[in-house]
């Protein structure tokens, strides 16, 4: 249902970073791929929205490596600290 409704699912995908629009909201997010044996490829998803589904310990770790664009906000600095 998800995918008919046009969300894009990205497994066997790492976080690099992500791109900020004019208004401070995250237009693209910037991936490393595994699939189809094209370890390392990099690709940058347009997106409208982004949502997060990972862990404590990986949100800590997206925080950290993210100064510029997530650890900028006090909603996402206190998962810094975990």
């Amino acid at each position: 249902l998800m995918k008919e409704n046009g969300v894009q699912f990205e497994t066997s995908s790492r976080v690099q970073g992500f791109e900020m629009d004019g208004n401070d909201c995250i237009s693209k997010v910037v991936c490393s791929s595994t699939k189809n044996n094209k370890d390392g490829e990099v690709i940058a998803l347009e997106a409208d929205t982004v949502v997060f589904g990972l862990g404590g310990a990986a949100l800590n770790a997206m925080v950290r490596n993210s100064p510029n664009e997530l650890a900028r906000y006090s909603e996402f600095r206190k998962f810094a600290n975990l």
